[in-house]
């Protein structure tokens, strides 16, 4: 699920906006009852997705899984195979792309 980030105020305006043209109203009171409906709704921390991808090192002398988005040495060479398939990276959060 995409998350979106929507400024409340906006939001409300917009709203009203189109309330208020298709429906005759008071439009202050209308205006007051959505604001509140949206003030209850949940909102959540969201922040940028970093990607990344899974870079494995097994010809040099430090062997291992990195990752492409803060570079670290993330897994041993001897785990790669169960390793390679987690889907984010436990150092930064990176989300791993195929």
């Amino acid at each position: 699920m995409k998350a979106y980030v929507i400024d409340l105020e906006d939001m409300i305006t917009t709203v009203c906006k189109v309330m208020c043209y298709h429906v005759p109203c008071r439009k202050e009171d209308r205006c007051v009852k959505i604001k509140e409906v949206f003030e209850q709704i949940k909102t959540e921390d969201v922040r940028p997705v970093v990607h990344g991808k899974w870079i494995v090192l097994d010809d040099c002398s430090n062997r291992g899984i990195y990752c492409s988005a803060c570079n670290r040495k993330i897994f041993d060479f001897t785990h790669a195979p169960k390793k390679k398939q987690s889907r984010f990276c436990p150092s930064c959060g990176a989300q791993m792309e195929d």
